[in-house]
């Protein structure tokens, strides 16, 4: 079992031994270590000691947006976890953009679990691109400083390419002053190899007035060597002021020389990526195209030749809950506000089906920080996500009845006091169903049959309430149904009148017909309680009131 070390900031943000059990049940075995104040966090994150981090939003001291810009501070490679007591789209949208590995609701230690195993994801991830970052860095601060330090030419020649003028520029681009280039032929100074080229160019523009011809060619530098130009012209013989040839140019090779080094490289990228079955994607920001390799259509269940090159070939495919999200992660890496595109969503297959995909990429940017390019790669999770579905329904689900488990139902019973408690006008009901004289049944006819009768009564139960309601099994023959959303007693009655109907009739279980009556309980909640555990405790009095009276009847709970 692999060994995970997470820092906590207290105060604890989550209930701890469920989550270890989650993450033990996942193959990880979590090791803690709690910090109380900044100094103590700051000491750990100097140490390089977390694999991850957890920290509360809203706390105290070690609030976890603050937590979040003292890691970005330090620079710490941990991925931060943030615990949210009030979770929102709008709160985890910001940890996101902010730098946080996930945003996860506190009252959930199965949603905590599912957020650090996706951290662990992120971390791993992150070694793994951390090499190819360190190797594009030298080649894009190279390029970022051409750019930014490219101070472009402007020259007039006339018809027959004779320069007329010049700006004083073209001593930073070719290292001759203005002088010694006008009057002489712009041909003079090219390559003989590139020099036909730049003829063509400069006869298109006569022919064509109103067209910008772009032309690359070799010119030689005053030093004698050999640099690449990128030149645009355009044709203003006929302009009364002008009456020439406006060419503006730039020296390009080190870019040339860096597109060689990273073309190398992104084919390096792409033998790798085949290797590890993903696909690759480059969106060209410019031109609005988008490279996908023919890994990436095969995934989708596509030949080489049946997907084209716009992004709508691949945002159209996305699920329509999932667009929002994925659109937003991308316009913040695109605006610089996060380090990374990494986001997780769905997208349709040529069968109609859904496949689950994790998308990574990085942008490129010019002097002024805009993106003008973004690639990565596509990887398909669908194996990963139904894993991580099924271990969710093995830690919420009562493994006999398929119902929700204790766990998950209190859980759920929490946000429902919550919201009671802020919303004036939000009812809800818990019913407590007790089954009487079940013993009888296991003892009769042995705990097998008893077995099937317990699954009998969850499926009856779940036909008799309504859409959006909650039903469990907390444990042997007790069973509870929270009721969302209720307008009065009446309205409570109205349903637990169709359970006790549907409890009351017989049923036949391994060729025997039984029939059991059940005392239940039941909690109006109107914003009196001030957690699950105390409205459990009100409606599970109220049934031992109807045990108490005999059984095979309905108590409210006192106000």
């Amino acid at each position: 079992m692999d060994a995970l070390r997470v820092l906590i900031c207290s105060p604890d943000p989550v209930d701890l031994p469920a989550v270890e059990e989650v993450l033990r049940r996942a193959g990880v075995e979590p090791v803690w270590r709690r910090v109380n104040d900044r100094g103590e966090l700051e000491a750990a994150l100097s140490e390089r000691w977390p694999d991850m981090v957890l920290a509360r939003h809203p706390g105290s001291e070690l609030d976890a947006l603050q937590v979040l810009d003292l890691m970005g501070g330090l620079e710490a490679e941990a991925p931060l976890v943030v615990v949210a007591r009030e979770w929102s789209d709008r709160l985890a949208l910001e940890c996101l953009k902010g730098g946080a590995a996930d945003c996860v609701p506190a009252d959930s230690p199965v949603s905590v679990a599912l957020g650090v195993l996706r951290a662990l994801q992120v971390r791993n991830s992150r070694k793994e691109l951390a090499r190819a970052r360190e190797e594009l860095g030298l080649t894009e601060s190279r390029y970022r400083a051409i750019v930014e330090h490219a101070l472009d030419a402007a020259a007039l020649v006339d018809a027959e390419g004779v320069v007329k003028y010049i700006s004083r520029a073209s001593e930073t681009v070719l290292g001759y002053p203005s002088e010694e280039l006008i009057n002489r032929p712009a041909f003079s100074v090219i390559h003989p190899d590139d020099a036909e080229a730049a003829r063509r160019a400069l006869q298109e523009c006569l022919r064509h007035p109103d067209r910008t011809v772009r032309v690359e060619f070799r010119a030689r530098h005053r030093d004698g060597s050999w640099r690449v130009i990128e030149a645009v012209a355009v044709n203003r013989l006929d302009h009364p002021g002008i009456g020439a040839v406006v060419v503006n140019y730039r020296d390009i090779t080190e870019r040339k020389q860096a597109e060689a080094v990273l073309a190398t490289r992104v084919e390096r990228l792409s033998l790798a990526a085949r290797g590890a079955n993903d696909g690759l994607w480059d969106w060209d920001l410019v031109r609005n195209t988008v490279y996908y390799s023919p890994r990436w259509k095969e995934m989708l269940g596509y030949g080489a030749e049946e997907i084209g090159d716009s992004p709508e070939e691949w945002l159209s495919r996305v699920h329509s809950d999932d667009l929002p999200h994925l659109k937003a992660l991308v316009a913040a890496h695109l605006e610089g506000r996060t380090a990374r595109l990494e986001v997780e969503y769905r997208l349709r297959h040529r069968s109609g089906e859904y496949r689950w995909m994790l998308c990574r990429g990085l942008a490129a940017r010019d002097s002024t920080g805009k993106a003008y390019r973004i690639a990565g790669v596509q990887t398909d999770i669908t194996d990963r996500k139904a894993a991580e579905l099924e271990l969710l329904e093995q830690v919420t689900r009562d493994p006999l009845t398929g119902l929700a488990n204790r766990a998950y139902f209190l859980t759920v019973l929490g946000r429902a006091v919550e919201r009671s408690r802020k919303n004036p006008g939000y009812r809800f009901a818990l019913v407590f169903v007790d089954l009487d004289d079940f013993k009888r049944i296991n003892d009769t006819y042995g705990h097998l049959i008893g077995d099937q009768c317990l699954v009998v009564v969850g499926r009856r139960l779940e036909s008799s309430v309504r859409p959006g309601d909650v039903v469990a099994r907390l444990g042997g023959d007790e069973f509870t149904v929270l009721l969302d959303g209720v307008s009065d007693a009446a309205d409570v009655r109205k349903v637990v009148r169709r359970i006790q109907e549907t409890l009351s009739s017989p049923w036949e279980v391994g060729g025997y017909e039984l029939k059991t009556t059940a005392s239940i309980g039941v909690a109006l909640a109107e914003g009196q309680y001030a957690d699950a555990g105390e409205v459990l405790h009100a409606a599970d009095r109220a049934m031992y009131r109807v045990k108490a009276g005999g059984g095979a009847g309905l108590k409210l709970a006192e106000a």
